[in-house]
């Protein structure tokens, strides 16, 4: 990630709210951002359980008609598990998820308190799965930052992170010149 959406992750985890207890980021590939959020959580005193999330293997499954330029199992398919998960054992609270996420989530559904998602994920059916399974867990004020909501090539996004708030009011969606949005649940 650039600088730029580094320093809107980083503004996140510093402003954690109060009764977060986790967080999570769906979409690690080489897991870069998922080591300067590691680094961020412990530079802020905010160390807590940190789930860390990809399927190694690209992606499951795309919706054809949102994410024309994504193949399942074609793109992020270079990096494994056994790198990231060296890469990262620095941070004994970061819980590494392999898998398709729809099959991880459970391992961690009773988690309801995550002040924090980053999702990095491209597609609709996945970005979808996961505002749904997500959403309800976050706590007031908690946040998931969702990486190439305007980004041309990953319309799929876009169209789920509209969608899920279309039909959850308790969520204000912000649209970042970095291509991010932010998503908050409201009710501090």
């Amino acid at each position: 990630l650039n600088v730029d959406r580094l320093y809107t992750l980083w503004q996140v985890i510093e402003s954690l709210p109060p009764g977060a207890r986790a967080v999570a980021e769906v979409g690690v590939y080489r897991g870069g951002s998922a080591w300067f959020m590691a680094e961020a959580l412990r530079r802020t005193g905010h160390e807590m359980t940190f789930y860390v999330c990809d399927t190694f293997q690209g992606h499951v499954e795309v919706d054809e008609s949102f994410d024309g330029v994504h193949r399942p199992g074609v793109q992020f398919t270079r990096v494994k598990a056994k790198k990231v998960a060296r890469y990262l054992r620095e941070f004994p609270f970061i819980r590494l998820e392999v898998g398709d996420i729809r099959e991880t989530a459970p391992a961690f559904a009773s988690e309801n308190a995550f002040g924090f998602v980053h999702l990095d994920v491209d597609v609709y059916p996945i970005t979808r799965f996961c505002l749904d399974f997500f959403g309800p867990r976050i706590v007031p004020g908690g946040v998931i930052v969702m990486d190439d909501y305007g980004t041309t090539t990953c319309e799929g996004v876009k169209r789920a992170v509209d969608e899920f708030a279309a039909v959850n009011p308790g969520f204000r969606v912000l649209h970042l010149l970095t291509g991010q949005a932010v998503v908050t649940k409201l009710g501090l």
